[in-house]
């Protein structure tokens, strides 16, 4: 069943671009939308590596379990994991404390795995350093079979010290 051209992951896409300003995000944000089908979700198969070099350091896949519901790291970055001060690669999201914000990054990467919807949102870190205190990150579904989401391919970036806008 298609999706009206005002709903879906199309038109969310559009609007996450529409405000997003950070290049590299922009340049993920047109890389997923370029994967994506009018009657299809992306999945891991459609995304290449080699396609996106510049990206890699910013990029982490999100597995998505289901019965229960349960989100595993399966890759990070390796600039996420220098702002982090750790590397996370292969644990759930609720075995780490994220602190009062693991809750509302559980109910998003829920959200978007439910809805095949993208999302981007500017955030606060509680990571070692202070000068990455505030990032946007963006979470896009992939889908193997192009319907149920199985990974969450996501990006993020830190913004100057004090503005999520920079």
């Amino acid at each position: 069943m298609a999706l009206p051209d005002d709903a879906g992951p199309l038109a969310e896409v559009d609007r996450i671009l529409a405000r997003l300003e950070d290049p590299l995000l922009r340049g993920v944000a047109l890389y997923w939308r370029g994967k994506l089908r009018k009657d299809r979700l992306p999945g891991q198969r459609d995304i290449d590596p080699v396609e996106i070099p510049d990206f890699l350091s910013h990029l982490y896949l999100i597995d998505v379990e289901r019965a229960p519901l349960r989100f595993r790291h399966r890759l990070i970055g390796t600039q996420i994991t220098e702002w982090a001060g750790r590397d996370a690669t292969g644990t759930y999201v609720d075995e780490i404390d994220y602190g009062p914000h693991r809750e509302t990054m559980i109910a998003e990467y829920s959200d978007v795995a439910a809805r095949g919807l993208p999302r981007c949102d500017d955030l606060e870190a509680r990571w070692p350093n202070p000068d990455y205190k505030y990032y946007t990150r963006i979470l896009f579904p992939l889908a193997s079979d192009g319907r149920s989401v199985d990974m969450l391919f996501c990006a993020l970036n830190v913004h100057p010290r004090g503005h999520p806008d920079g």
